[in-house]
Formats: C-alpha cells, sequence, structure tokens
C-alpha cells in the first residue's frame, strides 16, 4: 500500500498555483497523479481519496470537488471510496485545496 499525503496547488518549488479552488483542484489532483507515478502506481490503483477544502461552500465549491473525483477516478470507469471534508484552513492561507489518498500496488 501506498499513502499519498497532503497534495496541494503548489509547483516543485512549493510556489502556490491558482487562486481560486476551481484552478487549485486540477494541480493538486495532478500533483496527487505524479506522486502515483513515483512509485509505479497510477489512479487505477487508488482505492481511497480524501478532499480538504478551506472555507468550504457546498454551494458553489461542490462542482469543483466532482472535478478532483473525476480527475482521479479509474481508467476502468470506477473511482475510489471518497471523503470530502470542508476546514477552516489549509498549510498556507492561499492553498484552497489538499487531497491525500490511499493506493494498492499490485
Amino acid at each position: 500500500m501506498v499513502w499519498i499525503a497532503g497534495q496541494t496547488a503548489s509547483d516543485k518549488n512549493n510556489t502556490v498555483i491558482g487562486t481560486t479552488l476551481d484552478e487549485q483542484v486540477d494541480v493538486a489532483a495532478d500533483n496527487v497523479k505524479k506522486a502515483l507515478e513515483a512509485v509505479g502506481a497510477s489512479v487505477d490503483n487508488l482505492v481511497h481519496v480524501q478532499y480538504f477544502i478551506a472555507q468550504y461552500d457546498p454551494d458553489t465549491d461542490f462542482p469543483a470537488v466532482l472535478k478532483a473525483g473525476r480527475s482521479l477516478a479509474s481508467s476502468r470507469g470506477g473511482s475510489p471510496a471518497a471523503e470530502l471534508i470542508g476546514v477552516q484552513s489549509l498549510g498556507l492561507r492561499e492553498y484552497r485545496i489538499e487531497i491525500s489518498g490511499v493506493a494498492v500496488l499490485p
């Protein structure tokens, strides 16, 4: 098993990318994919994902979370078990999303 922790909308230099949740979702999901690739896995190996959303508003933020879920769905059409957790803030004030996951390697 592989645990992917705390993937945010930052680049390899820890520069925050994007200011809106919608912009940051793509970067954070891509960082999850990069972390999986680094251990020889892919989204097909994900079995559980947690989305931590700063200042979560279900009326406006849920579509962006669905976008992240589609990005991390298996190529076989399934999605990992997922939790959405609204939090007051994340590690940096600029972060709107953090994604953690668990993958099972063959």
